[in-house]
């Protein structure tokens, strides 16, 4: 059967076949992605080499044609595609921080009189950030 027959029974929930979650899966995209399972005659129902989008059904096939697995890029890409970019943000250094240094006024004028010294010493400009600390 194709894998559009799988996505139809799937979206229709006809019964002929189910989703179980991949337990044995160490990506995270497989949250998002289940194994299909065809609903077996027996208690044993038959793994169909698919995995399936838990939100909209698309299939994909586990492994290639000899018998290894595929990755999880083209799992990857249908996530964009169905339920938008995944949130990846990169936090901050402020957020990371419980609270901002705080300067003694004794090193502030520590700090103050090197500066100086190392404007005259250097010929260097006075303008400095000194202040923003």
């Amino acid at each position: 059967m194709s894998n559009e027959d799988r996505e139809r029974h799937l979206r229709d929930r006809t019964g002929k076949y189910i989703l179980k979650p991949n337990t044995c899966g160490k990506a995270d995209v497989w949250k998002h992605f289940s194994i299909v399972y065809e609903k077996g005659v027996d208690a044993d129902d038959i793994i169909q080499n698919t995995c399936a989008c838990n939100k909209c059904y698309k299939c994909y096939q586990l492994n290639d044609a000899r018998g290894r697995l595929n990755g999880t890029k083209n799992l990857l890409d249908h996530l964009t595609r169905c339920a938008g970019p995944v949130s990846q943000v990169q936090l901050q250094l402020s957020q990371c921080l419980t609270q901002k240094p705080q300067i003694s006024k004794g090193d502030m004028s520590l700090l103050k009189r090197k500066q100086v010294e190392y404007c005259v010493d250097g010929y260097n400009s006075f303008k400095s950030d000194y202040e923003q600390l």
